[in-house]
């Protein structure tokens, strides 16, 4: 089933907007009319600010997915649709919608970290290939 941001509302009870309430509404405003029913769960569960992230393990539980497709989900999202949605490591661990400037760049730096982490471990199995599966020694075993 394939829903809409015209079917969620937003705003407080009092009329009033908090930057909470603008936040959500620009994220609604980035919705696009051919989301999934998934992906529009997900984002009903996503909350704000960085101590309400949610995790894989609870994205999982309320929306019946394995935690891979709701990385999958998460990463569709962000990719595809422009939805601005980082994720933490320690306490609490999960994705969620940066509120500040500080949210936005421990989000940033997290992906940042795992890019490094990600190509050192290509250049490990890429050395291990070469000794391995090519035959070639490294430079610094020859000099030892």
């Amino acid at each position: 089933m394939r829903r809409n941001a015209e079917t969620e509302g937003c705003g407080s009870p009092s009329g009033g907007k908090s930057a909470t309430d603008e936040a959500m509404q620009d994220r609604q405003m980035q919705i696009r009319y051919d989301m999934t029913g998934h992906e529009m769960r997900l984002l009903e569960l996503l909350r704000h600010g960085r101590q309400s992230a949610r995790s894989v393990s609870f994205l999982s539980e309320q929306t019946g997915l394995s935690s891979v497709e709701v990385r999958r989900i998460v990463k569709h999202l962000v990719e595809e649709h422009n939805i601005m949605i980082v994720s933490a490591v320690g306490s609490p661990a999960g994705y969620y919608y940066p509120v500040t400037n500080e949210e936005y760049m421990a989000g940033v730096k997290q992906l940042e970290n795992r890019i490094i982490s990600l190509a050192k471990r290509l250049r490990a199995i890429n050395r291990q290939a070469y000794e391995r599966i090519f035959g070639q020694m490294r430079i610094e075993d020859v000099h030892d």
